[in-house]
């Protein structure tokens, strides 16, 4: 074998090895969970889909902004908890972008727009058209907010007692 074959030979499996760590380290333990998040919300059962969109309102994961956003159009009733019964993912998918909204750019729901943003007055179930509606306006407001920083909200100072 020729040097310049000896060479070319060293340098392809050296860039495997890039690549195949490259690979490793861009998937690590965060990345393979909000993946794992991902998957439950589109393709999990409804406790799983709940607790995901539950868990985007406690954390607001950034990245998991498109899968809720994609969420508008589920149609799956979530597990029933002793409610009426109408709980179902858009509604909640709806409910948590609201929140992570107000976090974002300050506005409530009200002031946002009820009917734009969410499925306020839809009693029981909303039709696809209007949840069509919902979910383009929410894709416009990610578009426009995506790298817009998130303010946590104060805690209230707590007030010790004074003892002298």
């Amino acid at each position: 074998m020729s040097t310049r074959a000896i060479i070319f030979i060293k340098v392809a499996v050296y860039g495997i090895v890039i690549i195949a760590l490259s690979y490793l380290l861009y998937f690590d333990e965060k990345r393979v969970n909000i993946l794992r998040l991902k998957y439950r919300l589109k393709w999990g059962t409804p406790s799983q889909k709940e607790a995901v969109l539950n868990l985007f309102m406690q954390e607001y994961q950034r990245s998991l902004v498109p899968s809720v956003i994609n969420a508008i159009l589920d149609n799956t009733p979530l597990p029933r908890h002793g409610d009426t019964g109408w709980g179902v993912v858009y509604h909640q998918a709806a409910t948590a972008m609201c929140e992570f909204a107000r976090l974002v750019d300050g506005k409530s729901q009200e002031e946002r727009g009820r009917r734009e943003y969410s499925f306020y007055d839809d009693v029981g179930r909303a039709s696809f058209t209007r949840q069509k509606e919902v979910y383009i306006n929410w894709k416009k407001w990610w578009s426009v907010n995506k790298h817009a920083k998130i303010t946590r909200p104060k805690r209230p100072l707590v007030k010790r007692p004074v003892t002298h």
